[in-house]
């Protein structure tokens, strides 16, 4: 049970206005891990005035058409070329410049504006595609991330479908990344949906693999293609004993599954040197690259061919 209270007259003497701060005060105790009670502060009026404020932002923004994709390059590590971009979200803020998307992600999803921000960073991957193709990349896969809530929406799989037909990209081009706590959703609607997308021909990545609790029974049975380590344990790899012991163990579990397995979060040469001596085949991070906007990952693919990545 969460509780939220409010007091009489301290706070105020309005009914209207006590069962708002009441309100207020019980979703703060839920975001405080819920089974516990909170009291209501000014506070978290300013932090609920806030929240209004930049919800309304993130509707006209999408009005506005205001989102773009940025991209970070994915690396074979045993050629050390690029085989293909995961797309990260930004919001182009007339006033606070490029915003990433950790700043208000949370706040879409919760508000119920990440579907259509989804559909729309979707549609922008999958033209993207196109572009790159137009540019020589015919061979480049794009990742895109979905939450729980987007991934659940009744009409996901429809969407995946219209969109991919709309913009005529090629199925086997796409990349979903799904998040690990989507593994203790329904098993069995889990499951039909991922069929149908293995159907289509995308390739389903499980996103931050590591990171909470997930169903390995879930992770057996369902039709996955990729498993990425949760950079959380790249962070501390080479020095952190537990973090490489994860870090290998993974590895190992997803070749016994036939899975491929990807790093993200990659900084040092000492930490590539270790996923490569443990197997792991691809990997992303910033020694690699920051993402990049349309026309800078352009020039740094071609300039990929022209020297090796780590020398």
């Amino acid at each position: 049970v969460s509780i939220g209270i409010t007091m009489v007259p301290h706070d105020s003497e309005d009914v209207g206005t006590l069962m708002k701060f009441a309100d207020l005060a019980m979703y703060r105790a839920k975001e405080m891990g819920r089974n516990n009670y909170q009291f209501f502060t000014p506070a978290m009026n300013i932090k609920a005035a806030r929240r209004m404020l930049q919800q309304e932002e993130l509707a006209t923004a999408l009005q506005e058409d205001r989102f773009v994709l940025h991209y970070q390059p994915k690396v074979d590590l045993n050629t050390q070329k690029v085989i293909g971009v995961e797309a990260f979200l930004r919001w182009h803020h007339p006033e606070k410049g490029v915003v990433p998307a950790q700043q208000f992600i949370n706040l879409a999803d919760e508000t119920g504006l990440i579907i259509r921000l989804g559909e729309q960073a979707f549609r922008q991957a999958c033209i993207q595609v196109q572009a790159l193709e137009r540019a020589g990349f015919e061979s480049l896969k794009m990742a895109i991330n979905f939450s729980v809530r987007q991934i659940t929406d009744t009409g996901f799989l429809d969407l995946i479908r219209r969109v991919i037909t709309e913009t005529g990209v090629a199925a086997d081009r796409i990349e979903l990344e799904l998040p690990a706590e989507l593994l203790n959703e329904d098993p069995r609607m889990l499951r039909e949906l991922l069929v149908a997308l293995n159907d289509l021909g995308v390739c389903l990545i499980l996103d931050d693999f590591g990171k909470g609790s997930c169903s390995l029974v879930a992770l057996q049975q369902l039709p996955l293609d990729v498993i990425k380590i949760d950079h959380g344990f790249i962070r501390d790899i080479p020095y952190n004993v537990s973090a490489t012991d994860v870090a290998s163990a993974v590895i190992a579990l997803a070749h016994k599954l036939h899975l491929t397995v990807v790093a993200e979060g990659v900084e040092t040469v000492q930490q590539l040197a270790f996923l490569k001596s443990a197997g792991c085949a691809q990997s992303q991070g910033n020694l690699f690259s920051y993402p990049l906007d349309e026309d800078a990952l352009i020039g740094f693919l071609i300039r990929q061919y022209e020297k090796p990545l780590i020398s």
